[in-house]
């Protein structure tokens, strides 16, 4: 008796490689498909570079959650009132001395996670 997988390739058109890791599901082998795909990685690479330009103190804001503090080093710009299901809620721009972030934080009181977002560095 043949092994599981072990004709999994026929009908395929060719073996699969010698050193590609397989799982069996039931009587059928897969071979495993590469983890990383590259445009993902660029997205990765981009957003741990935007969170290294932050200061320590923008670092520990903590985002999405309404009435989480920010830090003193943020200058309180201007506001302005979206619309969000039906009511208006207050977004306020700041920005850090320290580090030039800019954040946006928005009181939703009918929603939680709500507050601190990073718009744009």
């Amino acid at each position: 008796m043949l092994p599981v997988g072990a004709l999994a390739h026929i009908g395929r058109g060719s073996a699969p490689a010698p050193n590609a890791p397989a799982a069996t599901i039931g009587a059928f082998t897969t071979t495993a498909l590469p983890k990383k795909h590259p445009m993902v990685d660029k997205y990765k690479a981009a957003a741990e570079a935007r969170e290294a330009a932050l200061c320590e103190a923008c670092r520990g804001i903590q985002r999405n959650w309404r009435r989480a503090p920010g830090h003193p080093e943020l200058v309180q710009g201007d506001n302005r009132k979206e619309d969000r299901n039906g009511h208006d809620v207050t977004v306020t721009r700041y920005s850090c001395t320290r580090c030039g972030s800019v954040w946006d934080y928005e009181n939703n009181k009918a929603n939680q996670k709500a507050g601190w977002s990073l718009p744009r560095r």
